[in-house]
């Protein structure tokens, strides 16, 4: 499967594969070669949009840092969240010392902005008891939902969205080794559609690549369902408050993509969070929703809780 998939799948064909390939600042550049040289590290913490090197730096450093791969462990916050997993999972792991000629062991997680608040609280002092065998890579969109106190224990990198240029030169590149034919305006469309995950943009250029020519469906076929979702509830809540009628073709069709079982909320609330017309008081409601999802019955239920109680705040703020 991994042969198949990095000989296969243009995302991880053509993932960088050593720090020098990395679109990074000088000094991170600095920081993170020089950790590979001496063989030893802090613990990093690697925060930024969704598909702007995370993952990929946290493996390449893994790779690069650690000669036996049975001395890192990999888990994704968003599925191993809470204590239990620290207490069993991360303990077990630990209670051996490394394997080989490696200095230490190292636990990578992604996505660790999704962690319980339990195991951010068992975490302090698990990270100093173990700081002699242990070193912690974490990944996560939005860093103020890692606790202080933990990122006082790690160093942290910003991974900042790529330029429109270089996003575009990075894909002709694949697309020319991949001997695609394609047209300018499709492939900037992707591009604006998408960006800045080069994840998904090479995801889609890759599924319509039919007999090495790049066809793409309609504007409505390329756009997310949950990026649909995401411009329904804003243009929603604009209408409702200037008082537009027309505001409830909105709340049916919010209804209707809200139903669709394979929506993910979490990157819904995340992205509505990022939108810089929705209002303050709204994106204080997005984070308590956000909060909320993994305990909640109904995703759906509870996502459309969020935006009626959004209009009850907006017309409480405009009465008032």
């Amino acid at each position: 499967m991994s042969n198949f998939m990095e000989t296969n799948l243009w995302v991880e064909k053509y993932r960088p594969k050593s720090i020098s390939d990395l679109v990074l600042s000088n000094e991170d550049h600095k920081v993170l070669k020089t950790s590979i040289e001496n063989k030893d590290m802090v613990n990093f913490l690697f925060y930024g949009p969704p598909g702007t090197g995370k993952t990929t730096t946290a493996r390449i450093l893994i790779s690069t840092m650690l000669q036996d791969a049975d001395n890192a462990l990999i888990l994704n916050g968003s599925e191993e969240r809470g204590i239990d997993v620290l207490r069993v999972k991360l303990t077990r792991f630990l209670t051996t010392a490394p394997f080989g000629d490696d200095k230490f062991k190292i636990i990578f997680i992604d996505e660790s902005d999704y962690l319980t608040a339990n195991f951010f609280a068992g975490l302090r002092n698990f990270i100093e008891k173990y700081s002699h065998i242990a070193r912690f890579i974490f990944t996560c969109n939005y860093i103020y939902k890692i606790p202080t106190p933990i990122q006082s224990r790690f160093q942290s990198f910003e991974m900042k969205p790529l330029d429109d240029s270089f996003i575009q030169n990075y894909c002709v590149n694949i697309l020319t080794k991949e001997n695609v034919t394609y047209n300018d305006d499709d492939l900037m469309k992707v591009i604006r559609i998408h960006k800045p995950d080069i994840r998904s943009i090479i995801q889609i250029l890759q599924k319509y690549t039919v007999d090495n020519k790049l066809l793409l469906p309609s504007i409505d076929k390329l756009i997310s369902k949950e990026k649909k979702l995401v411009e329904a509830v804003g243009e929603l809540l604009k209408l409702f408050s200037e008082k537009n009628p027309s505001f409830s073709v909105y709340i049916e069709r919010i209804q209707t993509l809200a139903l669709d079982t394979t929506i993910d909320f979490s990157q819904v609330f995340l992205n509505l969070f990022d939108q810089s017309e929705i209002p303050v008081y709204t994106k204080v409601l997005i984070n308590k929703y956000a909060n909320g999802l993994n305990n909640c019955i109904s995703p759906a239920m509870h996502f459309m809780a969020f935006v009626y109680e959004s209009m009850k705040m907006i017309k409480e703020i405009s009465n008032s």
